[in-house]
C-alpha cells in the first residue's frame, strides 16, 4: 500500500511576526513563539514558510518616507525583499540553534552566502525529508507582493494550502476596528473580490489563488497554538477556489 502523503502546507507569515504587534526590528519573544509554532506541526505537515519584511520596512514605506518618484520605486521594491532575506536568514539561524529544527533557507533571487537559490525539485526534496524551508524575496520581483510569492510558491510545491498569519483573528466584512464588524468564517474569492477585502490578503495574490485552486486560511498568529488549530480548521477564516464556488 502507498503511504500517504503529509499535508504540505505553505504559511505566509508578515515581518511583523518576527517583531511583534506595533513594534519594529528583531525580537527575541517573537521568534520564539514563531519557532514554537513551526516546531508544534513540523512532524505532522511538510511545511514551508514565507516571510515578510514590514518589521524592517516594506517597499511602499520606503517609497512614502523618502518620497521616491514613480520611475526610482523599484528601487524601494528590492530593499523590501532584501529585508525578508535578513528575515530568513536570522530565522533560520533561531530554529536551527535553539530549536534544533531541520530548515533550509531558499531565495527567489541568488544570494549563496546566506540561503540556496529556490529550485522547485529541491524544496520537494527537502520538504519531503521532513526539512521546513524557508522562502525569502517573495515572487523575485518588484511591484508583487509577499502574499503573491505565497500564493506562487504553494502552487510551485503542490501545496494543499495557504495559512495567512496575521494580528487579526480572521477576514471581516469590513475594518474589524470598526463598530460592528463581522467575522466571516468561509467566503468565497468572489465575495472577497466584491466585498474589497484586500487589506487583509492582496488582491492579485487571492486572483492567482482563484486560477491555481488554492484554499487561503487566514488567522491570527500571535496567539500561541494557533498554528496547530489553524490547521484542523478550528480559527480563522477560509477563502475557497473556484472549484468551490
Amino acid at each position: 500500500m502507498e503511504k500517504r502523503r503529509k499535508r504540505r502546507i505553505v504559511w505566509k507569515l508578515s515581518g511583523e511576526a518576527l517583531s511583534g504587534i506595533g513594534r519594529k526590528g528583531h525580537f527575541r519573544d517573537a521568534y520564539e513563539h514563531v519557532c514554537r509554532e513551526a516546531r508544534s506541526v513540523s512532524r505532522d505537515v511538510e511545511l514551508a514558510i514565507v516571510l515578510g519584511g514590514g518589521n524592517i520596512n516594506r517597499g511602499s514605506e520606503i517609497i512614502a518616507k523618502l518620497k521616491l518618484p514613480r520611475r526610482d520605486e523599484v528601487a524601494a521594491h528590492w530593499a523590501g525583499m532584501l529585508h525578508t532575506y535578513i528575515n530568513g536568514m536570522l530565522l533560520q539561524t533561531v530554529m536551527r540553534r535553539d530549536f534544533k529544527l531541520a530548515t533550509r533557507l531558499m531565495l527567489a533571487r541568488p544570494y549563496p552566502e546566506i540561503g540556496e537559490p529556490f529550485v522547485r525539485d529541491r524544496a520537494l526534496h527537502h520538504l519531503e525529508r521532513g526539512r521546513i524551508v524557508i522562502l525569502a524575496g517573495g515572487t523575485g520581483n518588484p511591484g508583487a507582493s509577499t502574499d503573491s510569492g505565497a500564493v506562487l510558491r504553494a502552487y510551485e510545491l503542490g501545496a494543499d494550502m495557504v495559512l495567512k498569519g496575521t494580528k487579526v483573528d480572521g477576514v471581516y466584512d469590513r475594518d474589524p476596528r470598526e463598530k460592528g464588524a463581522v467575522l466571516l468564517p468561509k467566503l468565497t474569492s468572489t465575495e472577497f473580490r466584491r466585498r474589497k477585502l484586500e487589506r487583509i490578503f492582496d488582491g492579485p495574490a487571492v486572483e492567482s489563488a482563484l486560477g491555481f485552486h488554492l484554499p487561503i486560511r487566514v488567522y491570527d498568529a500571535f496567539t500561541p497554538g494557533n498554528l496547530r488549530r489553524a490547521l484542523a480548521g478550528r480559527v480563522g477564516s477560509i477563502i475557497l477556489p473556484a472549484a468551490s464556488e
